[in-house]
């Protein structure tokens, strides 16, 4: 849908595979500076990646065009992080630098749409944050690892979030596999429920109201419309 947009903004834009040589090489890989693989897949860019820099290893004029700066979109933190001293042994003249853009946009949005201490929490405050997370998908657990990190309160409290999603028990499981201790620096409750239900709206009413609380909810379906009409609803 967007290829006029980048043909206007003077792009060039080839259809195919991502992490075919040949389609690599014809985009420019062998006398590129930086290459971003931003494929939905985090398999697919780490294959971008590798394919990247056995390019520029067999490449005669690699030397020539100087290094490479590879960014590769990884949602996986614990891939990233075991990835990075691999990627980082070769003499191809390839750095990676890894990165997540659900990360990102969760600092950004903790940062300045949805501090969860709202205006703030004083030392002589007796309220808490509490975040509640509609949808724990990709954006949602990387907001709930950013809040868990920041969120830390001049008076002592505990950070609350409250997780409603259909499949609460696995998403739960799945996060307290890799973050065992989790819950040592938040207070973390899983609802397994639809949003769209009286029990999600009653639950909802209860917080928003609880004055000790300075409560954000954040709706973080995948399907957009979706997301929209939820906070819709809330509103």
């Amino acid at each position: 849908d967007l290829v006029q947009d980048c043909r206007h903004a003077r792009a060039h834009v080839l259809a195919g595979d991502a992490t075919d040589r040949d389609i690599l090489r014809l985009a420019g890989v062998e006398r590129a500076r930086q290459i971003f693989a931003l494929c939905p897949a985090d398999s697919t860019n780490c294959e971008i990646a590798a394919q990247v820099r056995q390019i520029r290893a067999r490449s005669p004029n690699s030397a020539q065009t100087g290094p490479l700066l590879c960014h590769v979109h990884l949602s996986d933190v614990d891939l990233r992080s075991s990835l990075q001293p691999v990627f980082a042994r070769n003499n191809s003249g390839v750095t990676l630098r890894f990165f997540d853009l659900f990360d990102l946009e969760a600092r950004r949005l903790l940062r300045e749409d949805l501090p969860v201490d709202g205006r703030g929490i004083a030392a002589d405050d007796p309220r808490h944050a509490h975040l509640v997370i509609l949808g724990f998908g990709r954006m949602g657990r990387a907001l709930a690892m950013r809040a868990a990190q920041v969120g830390h309160f001049a008076n002592g409290s505990r950070l609350r979030i409250s997780v409603i999603d259909r499949k609460a028990e696995l998403q739960e499981a799945a996060l307290l596999f890799r973050y065992p201790q989790f819950r040592d620096v938040c207070d973390l409750d899983f609802y397994n429920l639809e949003a769209e239900t009286p029990q999600t709206r009653d639950l909802l009413t209860q917080w928003c109201c609880d004055q000790g609380t300075v409560c954000s909810v954040a709706v973080c379906f995948d399907n957009e419309p979706r997301a929209l009409e939820m906070a819709l609803q809330l509103q």
